[in-house]
């Protein structure tokens, strides 16, 4: 196996459909400074995480992010989605909701099923004096394809508020990976994700990939499937050195980016 890039291949419990799909991966080089202003800005709300979850041991048992995914500005590839590394703090690419098409900035989060997106009404959500930090926000009455659930959406396993509502609508995460009718939240109180969301975080929602039969509706990926958009419940990242591109690919992998065989255990 090459050792000079990371690739990580997660096999669901779903049912087998009809192709493979890849989405274009980008990693952004450390920054020193990045992290040391990440750490001050959220000294407290990290304080207020640790007592709140010291007796439950919350790090070892919650939905908290294990990988974020990105993507600003980059060019997609028909059969990849682009990943960004911001500051080796998150990973980050850009899907699009609706119809027209409209572009968000998106973690892909294998520890978590929840998709949310902020709204256009979000609070908390970025710097109003700042443009350049100013977050993408998804407008339901701008598409066309967007369907009302309005059930409550509560991020639980955050110390603070983090709240919105639930819509339906068409999910572009490559021109060849469509998925129709994905249930999402729209985040209307994002103020528990705290100043480092706020003010520096590249992302603008996430995508939860966390295969769980307590989620009605289905992930992203159990829908592609569903809608034999993609071949197999398989997602994979390629994680490439430095500033090269990385990938996430939703039905299968591709055998290009590593040697040796892979083994499933």
């Amino acid at each position: 196996m090459n050792l000079s890039a990371v690739y990580l291949l997660v096999f669901t419990t779903l049912a087998k459909a009809s192709a493979k799909m890849s989405v274009p991966l980008y990693k952004h080089s450390h920054h020193q400074e990045t992290l040391l202003t990440h750490w001050r800005n959220d000294k407290e709300l990290l304080k207020s995480l640790l007592v709140k979850n010291l007796n439950d041991n919350y790090f070892a048992t919650s939905d908290a992010r294990a990988l974020r995914g990105d993507g600003g500005g980059e060019e997609k590839k028909d059969d990849s989605v682009v990943i960004r590394n911001h500051a080796n703090t998150e990973y980050y690419g850009t899907i699009d909701l609706g119809s027209p098409l409209q572009p968000v900035k998106v973690m892909f989060d294998t520890r978590s099923s929840d998709f949310w997106i902020p709204s256009v009404n979000c609070t908390g959500c970025d710097d109003a004096n700042d443009y350049d930090k100013n977050k993408n926000r998804y407008n339901h009455t701008s598409s066309s394809s967007y369907k009302e659930d309005g059930a409550k959406f509560d991020m639980s396993y955050v110390p603070r508020p983090v709240t919105g509502f639930y819509s339906f609508d068409t999910v572009t995460l490559t021109s060849d990976l469509v998925v129709g009718g994905q249930r999402f939240a729209e985040i209307t109180d994002a103020s528990g994700l705290g100043p480092s969301y706020k003010y520096h975080a590249k992302y603008d929602g996430s995508v939860g990939l966390y295969y769980t039969p307590e989620i009605p509706k289905g992930t992203v990926l159990e829908n592609a499937v569903a809608q034999n958009v993609v071949e197999d419940p398989i997602f994979a990242f390629y994680l490439a050195d430095d500033d090269g591109d990385s990938e996430l690919t939703f039905g299968g992998y591709d055998d290009s980016k590593f040697e040796g065989k892979l083994t499933e255990h």
